[in-house]
């Protein structure tokens, strides 16, 4: 295997890449898509928030609500559980659909356990 100027070994099965380096790749991707900006997490709350379609699994919602967390963690901003499930909770219960069930838990029930 080839080496490159800085000593790092060259990828010579990526048609097109030959003389890039794997760090060099690596890079590349973290510049120009690993960070996310301020903006970018401002947008994934905002789509965390937006009203729960009831006619939509309560899966689809969990699914939702789990890749917003995920990019949000990814973006180094983080939320704790009960701030995640409080927000889940208000979406459901904001949709007018669920009201009896949402009145039996009380703030302090919302957990894992008990959502």
């Amino acid at each position: 295997m080839e080496r490159n100027s800085s000593n790092t070994k060259v990828i010579k099965t990526c048609p097109g890449y030959n003389t890039v380096s794997l760090m060099e790749m690596i890079q590349y991707l973290y510049d120009n898509y690993g960070v996310n900006t301020p903006e970018e997490l401002e947008e994934n709350d905002k789509r965390m928030r937006e009203a729960y379609d009831p006619t939509k699994t309560i899966e689809n919602l969990f699914e939702e609500i789990g890749e917003g967390v995920e990019y949000a963690e990814a973006g180094i901003t983080t939320n704790n559980d009960k701030q995640i499930l409080l927000r889940t909770y208000l979406l459901v219960r904001n949709t007018g659909m669920y009201n009896y069930a949402c009145r039996e838990w009380s703030i302090e029930d919302i957990s894992e356990q008990n959502f």
